[in-house]
C-alpha cells in the first residue's frame, strides 16, 4: 500500500512530466513555425544557386566536358597573345571548324565578349585533351569564323554585343584582356543595360519586365534587330549614325515673264551674196598684160 506521501510524491511528478512535455512540445512547434516561415528564403536561395550553376554549365558546355576533336586538316598555333590560331584547308580562323556557341544568357556572353574563351580545349588526334583558348570575341571579325560557327556568331550573338559596346563609357579597344576581371565585367554590363533601358525602353520594361530576365543571347540579338539599334550587315564594331533629315526648300512662285520681241539675226544685216548671172573673170583675164604667156 502506497503510503499518502508517496501518493503525493507521485502527482508532483506526473504534473512536472505533464508540464515538461506541454514546454517541449511549445518549443519544438515554435521552432517548426521559424522555419516554416523562413523557408521561402531559403527555397529562394536555393533557386538562386541553381540558376547561377546552370549559367556556369551553360557558358562551359562542350568546352570542358565535351571538347570538340581536331580534324585531321586542322592545325594549332599558340599566339603570343595566348590564344589560338586554328588552320584548315590553307585559311586561318579564330573560332575553328565544330565550335559550337552556348545558349547562355546575356551577362555569359558580354563575359566571353570581353575575355573569349580562355577555358576551350580540344582533343587532338592521340585522343588528348589540350587547351585550346579562343579570343575575346569582340576582337574576332566575321571573316575570322568557320563557316561552320558563322551564322550563330553573326544573328545570334554580334548585334546586341556591338551595342553594349557602343554604349558604355570605356574603349574596350584600349584595354588589356589581363586588366577585366570580374568587377570590370560588372561595371560594363550595368552601363549597357541602363543604355539599353534609356533607348529602347519596351525591352525591359512593360511586358518584358519579367520576360527579359530569362532570354537567352539569341533573343537580345533578335529584339535589338527589332529595333533598329543593332548592326547592318557587314558592319564592325561601330554604331550605325543616321543621316541627317534632307533640308526642305521652299520655292516662291514668281510672276509670269511676257514675251519678249524676236532679236533679229546677224545674218539679216549682211550684204546680199552675188547672183548666179554674174559674170566672174576668168584669171587671165585678171593678170596684168605682160603676164600672159
Amino acid at each position: 500500500m502506497k503510503t499518502s506521501l508517496q501518493s503525493s510524491n507521485d502527482a508532483i511528478a506526473k504534473e512536472l512530466s505533464k508540464e515538461d512535455s506541454a514546454s517541449a512540445s511549445a518549443g519544438e512547434q515554435a521552432k517548426m513555425a521559424t522555419f516554416i516561415s523562413e523557408l521561402p528564403d531559403v527555397m529562394g536561395l536555393a533557386s538562386k544557386m541553381q540558376e547561377e550553376i546552370s549559367k556556369v554549365a551553360e557558358s562551359l558546355q562542350g568546352f570542358t566536358r565535351n571538347p570538340i576533336s581536331l580534324s585531321p586538316e586542322m592545325t594549332i598555333t599558340p599566339s603570343v597573345s595566348g590564344y589560338c590560331a586554328f588552320t584548315e584547308d590553307g585559311k586561318s580562323y579564330d573560332v575553328p571548324a565544330g565550335f559550337i556557341f552556348p545558349q547562355c544568357d546575356l551577362y555569359g556572353a558580354w563575359r566571353h565578349w570581353l575575355i573569349g574563351f580562355p577555358d576551350h580545349k580540344i582533343r587532338n588526334n592521340k585522343e588528348e585533351i589540350i587547351d585550346a583558348p579562343i579570343k575575346p570575341l569582340r576582337l574576332v571579325t566575321l571573316g575570322d569564323v568557320h563557316q561552320t560557327a558563322k551564322k550563330k556568331f553573326k544573328d545570334g550573338w554580334r548585334p546586341i554585343l556591338i551595342f553594349m559596346q557602343t554604349v558604355i563609357d570605356e574603349d574596350l579597344d584600349s584595354v588589356p584582356v589581363a586588366n577585366i576581371d570580374d568587377t570590370f565585367i560588372k561595371m560594363t554590363y550595368d552601363q549597357a543595360m541602363s543604355a539599353l533601358h534609356r533607348k529602347a525602353p519596351n525591352m525591359t520594361s512593360g511586358k518584358n519586365e519579367q520576360k527579359h530576365l530569362t532570354w537567352k543571347v539569341a533573343t537580345w540579338s533578335r529584339k535589338i534587330r527589332e529595333e533598329q539599334l543593332g548592326p547592318t550587315q557587314g558592319a564592325q564594331h561601330r554604331p550605325v549614325i543616321p543621316l541627317p533629315p534632307a533640308p526642305v526648300v521652299h520655292v516662291v512662285p514668281q510672276a509670269p515673264v511676257p514675251p519678249q520681241a524676236p532679236v533679229p539675226s546677224p545674218a539679216q544685216f549682211a550684204p546680199p551674196l552675188p547672183q548666179n548671172n554674174m559674170q566672174i573673170p576668168s584669171i587671165p583675164e585678171m593678170l596684168p598684160e605682160n603676164m600672159h604667156v
